[in-house]
């Protein structure tokens, strides 16, 4: 007779040679796995079995890494390799727990140009590297600095045009963030007598003279203020500049006025056109005519308005 809860074997009432067969069977033991921190799986059948010395794999979900793993129920050891899980000394039903965690990328900021840029609402300069874990929103938001202006967020697959995005990241990466010099247009043209250089100018013409050449006068470059571009100035004779004589109008009668005559008033108009920015400039013209001299001086007439003599003295 065999008891099997102590492994007796009673033999009795022998009468002649006796051969007693033993028989044997393994002892499976059930290994079930579970996760924590993440979603993960078994490469193979699971639950499985083991005789008390075994090895699996195990496949964490994408992003995250298996960094720890226990026997959290039954009697064993389990040792974590990689992603391989080696069992041993099992002597009954266990309970293996894997502990998983987010992989985490590493960031790399390329600004170009002038720009500050916040990741997640902290500032960061070219080159800095920050860290993200797997799927993590990264917040992008990009600023222009004076005379430039935002042109595109890149994380190496899509660039953006928008100066504030979230990134999810799944991999290592460089965000580049793009910023462009202002482009310097043209807003406003002013003509000058002087030459701001070496103050030179004609001012007087005869009076019956055409007021058509504006090739001695110095124009006024205004740019668009966001551009941060000085005013400068170039003659009108410069090429690019075109110049369209508009009218001039005729002088009116002299009136004798202590044997001088009152000065009489004169405006010729011009547009002027460069780089595409037109602006028509009236030259106001004072008439002094005496009998010793026949001049008319000019000046400039902002508005078109106003008469404002230049006195040559």
């Amino acid at each position: 007779s065999f008891d099997r809860e102590t492994n007796k074997v009673t033999v009795s009432n022998v009468q002649s040679d006796v051969t007693i067969e033993v028989y044997f069977k393994q002892t499976l033991y059930n290994v079930t796995v579970k996760f924590d921190g993440g979603n993960g799986s078994v490469d193979g059948d699971h639950p499985f079995t083991t005789t008390g010395a075994d090895t699996f794999t195990i496949i964490p979900e994408t992003g995250h890494k298996a960094y720890d793993v226990k026997v959290t129920s039954g009697k064993g050891s389990a040792k974590l390799d990689g992603e391989k899980v080696t069992l041993s000394g099992v002597s009954s039903d266990i309970t293996i727990t894997v502990y998983l965690e987010a992989i985490k990328y590493n960031v790399t900021l390329n600004i170009v140009g002038n720009g500050t840029v916040k990741l997640n609402g902290d500032t960061y300069s070219n080159g800095d590297n920050i860290t993200v874990e797997h799927g993590e929103p990264l917040k992008v938001k990009a600023t222009a600095g004076q005379g430039y202006e935002f042109v595109s967020i890149y994380d190496g697959a899509v660039e953006r045009e928008e100066d504030f995005v979230e990134l999810f990241i799944t991999g290592d990466v460089t965000v580049t963030v793009k910023f462009d010099k202002i482009k310097p247009v043209v807003t406003d043209i002013e003509i000058d007598l002087d030459d701001p250089k070496n103050k030179q100018f004609k001012s007087a013409y005869k009076c019956n003279e055409q007021l058509d050449d504006l090739s001695n006068l110095y124009i006024k470059l205004i740019y668009n203020a966001e551009s941060g571009q000085e005013p400068s100035y170039i003659k009108a004779s410069t090429a690019g500049v075109t110049i369209e004589h508009l009218h001039q109008g005729p002088l009116s009668d002299n009136v004798l006025v202590s044997s001088l005559l009152k000065p009489d008033y004169y405006d010729a108009a011009f547009k002027i056109t460069y780089k595409g920015y037109s602006k028509v400039i009236h030259v106001s013209v004072t008439c002094r005519w005496s009998i010793i001299t026949d001049t008319c001086f000019y000046c400039m007439n902002w508005d078109g308005d106003d008469n404002i003599s230049h006195d040559k003295h």
